[in-house]
């Protein structure tokens, strides 16, 4: 009993500390900086304890680096492999990033909770967005560096470290924007079927205006800022 009186009044020491360097009409009782290590620990224990979309995922990351790479294998330097490399390229970074759109259930599921949660002044919504981008950094290195190898390897692409570490991080920086895309979508919508539905149609305008299956000189005026505020034609 004596151990968990200290520890209450350790924790109630820390927070007033805490509050000190708050503004003084400020809701909330601990820093920004505080609910970030806070929320990255949970949210990190949130993945990590589902395994099954964690093994998911690796799979389904290699098997589609192995059936694209086979699909574009041992590309050889003439002019007949130009038009298949960038089509190898941009396949690649498609696929690559489907994945993210696993972030969509969860982003409508958990928006109750954290709208909840910002009623009491537990958080702020900026902070859990950013410890859901850090818990998404180590994973989408390991995800990214799979399907980099596995492909880049396969379809015998100029094997230099400048070029192979160039598209690993097109691929890894697509990933992560995707997943923050998706995840935008799902706070946005009013339920999980609207989500699916707007993602599919941004995920398709983004393929139809990425600047590969139609240069930017042959798409319509009007709808060419497309290409300039989705993730993917980056």
């Amino acid at each position: 009993m004596g151990l968990l009186t200290a520890r209450l009044t350790a924790c109630k020491q820390k927070l007033l500390s805490l509050r000190s360097h708050l503004r003084r009409k400020s809701p909330y009782t601990t820093t920004f900086l505080f609910q970030v290590r806070i929320l990255t620990a949970r949210e990190w224990m949130i993945f990590i304890g589902n395994r099954n979309a964690i093994a998911f995922k690796v799979i389904y990351n290699i098997g589609f680096a192995v059936l694209l790479g086979f699909f574009f294998v041992n590309l050889q330097a003439n002019s007949y492999s130009t038009f298949l490399r960038g089509g190898a390229l941009f396949t690649a970074l498609l696929l690559s990033t489907l994945t993210s759109q696993s972030e969509i259930p969860k982003a409508v599921t958990g928006r109750l909770v954290m709208y909840k949660h910002k009623s009491l002044a537990l958080y702020r919504p900026a902070a859990l967005s950013i410890a859901q981008t850090l818990v998404d950094l180590p994973f989408a290195t390991f995800q990214s560096v799979c399907f980099a190898i596995i492909f880049y390897f396969l379809t015998n692409l100029e094997r230099t470290a400048p070029h192979y570490f160039r598209f690993f991080l097109f691929i890894w920086t697509g990933s992560l924007a995707l997943t923050a895309m998706f995840r935008l979508i799902g706070n946005i919508s009013p339920n999980i079927d609207v989500a699916h539905t707007i993602s599919g149609i941004g995920l398709l305008v983004q393929i139809l205006y990425s600047g590969y299956l139609q240069p930017y000189s042959s798409m319509h005026p009007w709808l060419i800022w497309f290409s300039f505020i989705f993730p993917l034609p980056y």
